[in-house]
């Protein structure tokens, strides 16, 4: 299980938190060449590296009945025809490596304190408003079982009194809500994130 620094785990659990995704897509391996966006309204910096504000959105990363991450659709606006020219040049982009990086405004000046899913293109649908990218865990072909662990929005994923909860004090119930977390003393271990736009779940694998 990869684990999470305890930076980004006070910060998503912080009730005035602005998150921010960050997409990387390697476009060329011999040269290392990577492109870098954000759907964020303006360009971000984030670790010495500038990601540039672009049309691009993905679908929510969510586990399957089977424990399987599911296909994720990534799509990224080609109106300046430069993403279509990448992919003609560069065999369809199939299986390059593609990164989406969860942080934080306000954490933006400390590196240790984002969480990220690793993916490669499977497939790739190109027109002239848009490139729709299929992308598929990295783990999978390896047959793991993933999510190792899932981040909710409102609800918290660790057995109560367990290892991930931590809580050691007398009360025997909890509903596993940030509320209650809060109640208990305990919300610095709150297993979920509400920094996370609502009906999204983001996986740490």
């Amino acid at each position: 299980m990869k684990s999470v620094h305890a930076s980004f785990i006070k910060r998503k659990n912080a009730r005035l938190t602005k998150p921010i995704f960050l997409y990387s897509v390697q476009y060329d391996k011999v040269g290392n060449n990577w492109l870098r966006y954000t759907s964020f309204p303006e360009d971000v910096t984030f670790d010495g590296i500038t990601y540039l504000h672009k049309a691009i959105t993905h679908d929510r990363i969510s586990e399957s009945l089977d424990g399987s991450i599911p296909k994720v659709r990534l799509t990224i606006g080609n109106v300046d025809r430069y993403i279509g020219y990448l992919i003609e040049t560069n065999s369809g982009l199939r299986n390059a490596e593609v990164n989406i990086t969860l942080v934080f405004q306000e954490e933006l000046a400390n590196p240790s304190v984002y969480d990220e899913s690793v993916f490669s293109v499977a497939d790739v649908v190109v027109n002239q408003r848009q490139a729709e990218f299929v992308l598929a865990s990295k783990l999978d072909v390896m047959d793991i079982k993933l999510p190792r662990r899932k981040f909710y929005r409102t609800f918290c994923s660790f057995f109560f009194k367990g290892e991930g909860c931590q809580y050691s004090g007398v009360e025997t119930q909890c509903n596993k809500t940030l509320q209650r977390c809060t109640e208990l003393g305990n919300v610095q271990n709150f297993g979920g994130c509400p920094a996370i736009p609502q009906k999204t779940i983001f996986t740490n694998v």
